[in-house]
């Protein structure tokens, strides 16, 4: 129970120590460039731009399928449970 209290306090510590000062004294340069804002889409032109990648194309299907399979196996399997 020690180790806990100790090591807690000691994250508590480090964690207000790096706040309050090594970023608080970062600052950005007057020269920086500064994020560009891009155009705004509607859902209909996002949903158009994400099906154009075929690489979040593939990923979308990846997690669908994924949730698919996962939801058959847990409705046949809490089925067999049951009988």
């Amino acid at each position: 129970m020690g180790a806990v209290m100790t090591s807690g306090t000691t994250l508590l510590l480090t964690y207000r120590h790096l706040q309050k000062n090594v970023v608080g004294k970062v600052k950005t340069s007057p020269g920086a460039p500064k994020k560009a804002k891009g155009p705004r889409m509607s859902m209909k032109e996002s949903a158009k731009f994400l099906m154009n990648s075929p690489y979040i194309r593939d990923l979308a299907l990846l997690v669908i399928s994924y949730g698919v399979c996962i939801n058959i196996v847990e409705v046949s399997w809490k089925a067999k449970l049951k009988v």
